[in-house]
């Protein structure tokens, strides 16, 4: 008749019980028809397709000899944890804060060219550039959004649709920040020269 086997711990660690396989990198362990009854603290006995099977309840596992830093497969787990569980270093997270001497100075934003700009039937474009990079722009006039889109040198062409005043206050938002607002106005257009008083038609 077989015996009853106490598994003994080992720090955070328990001895296998004899006549018994670890799987899971030490979380439970299959045990063998002759393995007897099992009395081990933190372990629950477990049945499966006829097979006996004790696993941990908690953050500990079985010692495992040999292989613990890895060479674990699909089809061959049989080795030992390298780390894991509730201990206090598996518990804290180390956290850096990375702090400038001399903090950046807020981004500024002005109209490339001046403020002057030509309006085309509430159409509008403007090149707006920055004191610095920036990755994200959002630019809104009298509750509109404009179109944004980055250029090559690193101004931003905004794109208005339905403006139907001359002086045109923008909403920036540059990188997820507020900044203050942009004025732009537009430029009247004077009365354009023709050499030919009759507008080019032949008397």
């Amino acid at each position: 008749m077989p015996h009853s086997h106490f598994i003994r711990k080992m720090s955070s660690q328990f001895l296998l019980p004899k006549k018994s396989t670890v799987r899971s990198f030490g979380r439970f362990c299959e045990l063998d028809d002759n393995t007897g009854d099992i009395i081990a603290l933190h372990t629950v006995l477990a049945t499966s397709n006829g097979k006996r099977y004790l696993v941990m309840d908690n953050y500990q596992h079985f010692s495992v000899s040999g292989n613990a830093a890895g060479g674990n497969t699909d089809e061959h787990d049989v080795v030992g944890e390298i780390h894991g569980g509730n201990t206090a270093e598996e518990r804290l997270v180390s956290v850096i804060v990375i702090k400038r001497k001399q903090p950046l100075p807020p981004v500024t934003c002005k109209p490339k060219g001046g403020l002057f700009v030509t309006k085309k039937n509430g159409h509008v474009e403007k090149n707006l550039q920055f004191s610095r990079p920036i990755s994200t722009l959002e630019v809104s006039y009298d509750n509109k959004e404009a179109t944004c889109t980055m250029n090559a040198d690193g101004a931003w062409l905004v794109i208005l649709d339905g403006v139907t005043t001359d002086d045109i206050t923008l909403s920036v938002i540059a990188n997820g920040r507020l900044l203050p607002n942009v004025t732009l106005k537009v430029k009247t257009q004077g009365i354009s020269k023709n050499d030919d008083p009759f507008g080019g038609v032949g008397l």
